[in-house]
């Protein structure tokens, strides 16, 4: 039996099975397979074959954690911007706005490619920033 860690569960949700009627151990006892089927049973495996039970799972900030992860002048550079740029401006009014701050959400990732782009971060910064350190 393979060992579940901590990402599964997203991983779960990322594969559309989430809100299946089934229970999970770190151990990797499945319970409720019975009521599934066919289709889930096997979609469920093959999330369990492609798990690393050794992954961990994406880092998580609150937006003031996040912003200040940049550097003053880098904070300064991207308020200035998004003053003539507005889709760096719904960016960034968005992630004042968020509740939390996930590193691999695909908005998240999205407006740290913008920042690349508009030439406000390094890429190398980008992943930095985004780092669990």
């Amino acid at each position: 039996m393979k060992r579940l860690g901590p990402t599964f569960g997203r991983e779960l949700a990322a594969a559309g099975l989430l809100n299946l009627p089934i229970a999970w151990g770190d151990d990797g006892r499945i319970e409720g397979r019975a009521g599934l089927t066919a289709g889930q049973s096997a979609a469920l495996d093959a999330v369990i074959a492609a798990h690393d039970p050794t992954r961990l799972p994406p880092p998580v900030w609150t937006p003031l954690e996040f912003i200040e992860r940049f550097a003053e002048a880098e904070q300064l550079a991207i308020k200035a911007a998004s003053r003539t740029n507005d889709a760096l401006d719904l960016w960034f009014d968005k992630l004042r706005a968020a509740q939390v701050v996930v590193a691999d959400d695909p908005r998240t990732v999205a407006g740290m490619k913008a920042l690349v782009d508009a030439g406000l971060i390094t890429a190398a910064r980008r992943d930095e920033i985004l780092s669990a350190n």
